[in-house]
């Protein structure tokens, strides 16, 4: 875990606290020191990874997807050089100003993922990777809007991070949060959100879980562990150390990723009320 970080019991889940600027302006700032040509290209021309075989199972290719928080456009710009049909928005103004410069054919826009100007069941599909958790409110009323504008049928695929192994420990031994008691210049960063919690959002929501599936073992491990945070920091593992170390991850057990990974896909699809 983050020595400087904070970690509360908020309901359910784990309340992550950080000495960050709000929200937006820490958003705007990290991606600043991107060079985002290379995210793009990269992008467009690199594998998908782990994501590859969700893309291809879930997303069709008839109808409007939407990346609700795009960020620097790499999700958008991967999907549209593979034949989707997929637009982004995001809240940060500036990062997307910069991401239509360097490419104007991707269909990114400022945009809230609350109130998204679009029609009722207008998308064929919803993405949101690692986006939902950063929401103190929690995010009920994101799934309620994706819902809104997909189609009856429509997929949602959503990724966080979520309570596993180290984080369920950590939860068990953290105090309840109490926001009198919150150091000074300390902010919400994040929730790494309960399973079944989660779970009942999404049907609230009126989704149907499709598949659950843990992702993103390596950085699990090179970031709820000291030693792996540690060598991570020093740079221990070379790029060719790091690819074989990633090989491994992804051939580990289910029970392993499970336990280990980073973040949690959940894949849905929208169901009448």
């Amino acid at each position: 875990m983050d020595e400087q970080s904070l970690y509360y019991q908020h309901g359910p889940n784990l309340a992550v606290y950080r000495r960050i600027q709000e929200g937006r302006q820490f958003w705007e700032h990290r991606w600043l020191g991107m060079n985002l040509h290379a995210v793009l290209e990269n992008a467009r021309r690199g594998q998908l990874g782990e994501m590859e075989r969700l893309y291809r199972q879930y997303l069709p290719k008839d109808g409007p997807i939407l990346e609700a928080g795009c960020g620097t456009g790499r999700v958008v710009c991967a999907l549209q050089a593979r034949g989707f049909i997929v637009e982004g928005i995001d809240y940060a103004a500036e990062t997307i100003a910069r991401v239509q410069e360097l490419d104007p054919s991707l269909n990114v826009r400022v945009g809230d993922i609350f109130a998204i100007d679009r029609p009722d069941c207008y998308y064929a599909a919803y993405i949101s990777l690692g986006v939902l958790e950063h929401h103190i409110q929690g995010p009920q009323a994101a799934l309620a809007e994706a819902w809104r504008v997909l189609r009856i049928g429509g997929i949602a695929l959503i990724m966080l991070p979520y309570l596993n192994r180290p984080r369920r420990r950590l939860y068990q031994r953290a105090r309840e949060y109490d926001p009198q008691a919150l150091p000074d210049n300390y902010r919400f960063y994040q929730y790494q959100e309960d399973i079944g919690d989660f779970n009942e959002r999404l049907a609230l929501a009126g989704f149907e879980i499709l598949e659950s599936l843990p992702l993103q073992l390596y950085e699990g491990l090179t970031g709820d562990f000291r030693l792996g945070r540690w060598l991570e920091k020093r740079h221990f593992f070379s790029w060719k150390l790091s690819q074989a170390v990633r090989r491994l991850c992804e051939g580990a057990s289910a029970g392993i990723k499970l336990a280990y990974s980073h973040m949690l896909m959940f894949a849905c699809v929208k169901r009448e009320h």
